[in-house]
C-alpha cells in the first residue's frame, strides 16, 4: 500500500505521457520504451559483445536472428538509460547463449544513438564496462551503470 501511495504522489508531481510507470524503484521515476536491439559491437559491425543498434521502427512480422531481438529501454528522469529488458521469446538460442548466459553483459565498446520517442529525439549513450543480468520470466534485465 505505501508503494502504491508513493508511486501515486510521484505520478502527480512527474508526470509522464504515453509512458509505463514502474513502482518497483523508488529512486528512479521512469519511462520506458519498446525497441529493435542488436547485440554486438558497433565498431565490429554486430560482431561480439554489447549492443551495437537500437531502433523504434518495428514491424509486426519480426523475424528471429541471430544477435538481434526486442527490448524496452527504460530512461531515468535525467534522460539516461538506467535499464534493458531484454525479450528472451524475440532472440535465438545462439543470441542467448552467447550474450546472456553469464552474471553480466559485456560492454566492449560504448553505445550512442538516438531514439525516436513520442515524437521527440532521444540520445541513447550505453558506456563499455559489466552491466549485471538479472533473469525475469519474459528475459533478461540489464542495469546499466556508468
Amino acid at each position: 500500500m505505501l508503494i502504491t501511495l508513493f508511486s501515486s504522489v510521484l505520478m502527480l508531481l512527474f508526470p509522464i505521457d504515453d509512458a509505463k510507470i514502474h513502482s518497483s524503484s523508488f529512486n528512479y521515476f521512469m519511462e520506458t520504451t519498446t525497441t529493435g536491439i542488436g547485440f554486438g559491437r558497433p565498431t565490429a559491425a554486430c560482431d561480439g559483445t554489447g549492443v551495437c543498434f537500437v531502433s523504434s521502427s518495428l514491424t509486426d512480422q519480426f523475424e528471429l536472428k541471430d544477435n538481434f531481438g526486442k527490448a524496452e529501454i527504460t530512461f531515468d528522469r535525467n534522460g539516461s538509460v538506467s535499464r534493458i529488458h531484454a525479450d528472451a521469446k524475440s532472440m535465438t538460442k545462439n543470441t542467448l547463449r552467447k550474450h546472456f548466459s553469464g552474471k553480466n553483459f559485456i560492454m566492449k565498446d560504448p553505445y550512442s544513438g538516438t531514439l525516436t520517442m513520442g515524437g521527440k529525439e532521444l540520445k541513447i549513450n550505453i558506456p563499455a564496462g559489466e552491466h549485471r543480468i538479472t533473469k525475469t520470466k519474459t528475459g533478461f534485465l540489464l542495469e546499466v551503470t556508468g
